[in-house]
């Protein structure tokens, strides 16, 4: 898994690529989102376009990412996800869990 991080209209976005299959990868992306809000900064989109494969441990960290984030006073929301992660969301019944962007642009709407 590689995370690589910048700022879209006040939003943290957390751009992911490759494979989260490893409890070693769920624990980096969970302690990075505990960074993130310790620090004030709770609107926080993962960007999934380019990622491969995710495990359940993975879908467990973005559920608890919802759940901190918005619990903090945030937004978080899953930008961009491939036909993979849109597949499988729906497969596990998540698709409505979460608010999807479609684009960046898409954050510039909810960005106040």
């Amino acid at each position: 898994m590689e995370l690589s991080f910048s700022t879209y209209s006040n939003f943290h976005v957390i751009s992911m690529s490759g494979q989260i299959s490893s409890l070693k990868d769920s624990i980096q992306l969970k302690s990075e989102i505990n960074s993130l809000v310790e620090d004030k900064k709770n609107r926080i989109a993962l960007e999934l376009k380019h990622m491969e494969y995710v495990d359940s441990a993975a879908l467990n960290v973005f559920i608890y990412a919802k759940n901190v984030i918005e619990k903090a006073g945030g937004f978080f929301c899953i930008l961009e996800p491939n036909e993979y992660i849109l597949n499988m969301l729906s497969v596990v019944g998540l698709l409505n869990v979460f608010t999807i962007c479609d684009s960046r642009d898409a954050l510039k709407s909810i960005a106040d």
